[in-house]
């Protein structure tokens, strides 16, 4: 069973992409904690998720690697914040985005 945190985290996934006009079908793999890094390029965003959030099935792979780049993130998140991300499915694509998320 998902925590409240996690819920919230993604409805706030959710409402960000439907305000940016990419309204997602499914939301899954939501990291409510994910601290973010840096920016390795203009549309790339780095951030580490904490292995404890994540669903069992991909807990260990986190846990060995918890960095992730993104490139379909909130403009305003920078180094230093934290942020929620998501696995996003939507129209034939999927990927991962980071929105701002204050728990």
């Amino acid at each position: 069973m998902a925590s409240k945190l996690t819920k919230a985290a993604a409805e706030a996934v959710r409402a960000w992409c439907a305000k940016h006009g990419k309204p997602a079908e499914t939301v899954r793999h939501v990291h409510p904690r994910a601290y973010v890094v840096g920016r390795a390029a203009p549309m790339c965003l780095v951030v580490s998720v904490p292995w404890q959030d994540s669903e069992p099935q991909v807990r260990e792979h986190d846990r060995q690697y918890p960095l992730d780049v993104l490139h379909t993130f909130d403009a305003s998140l920078d180094a230093g914040m934290w942020c929620a991300t998501a696995y996003v499915v939507r129209g034939g694509t999927q990927e991962t985005v980071a929105v701002p998320f204050d728990a």
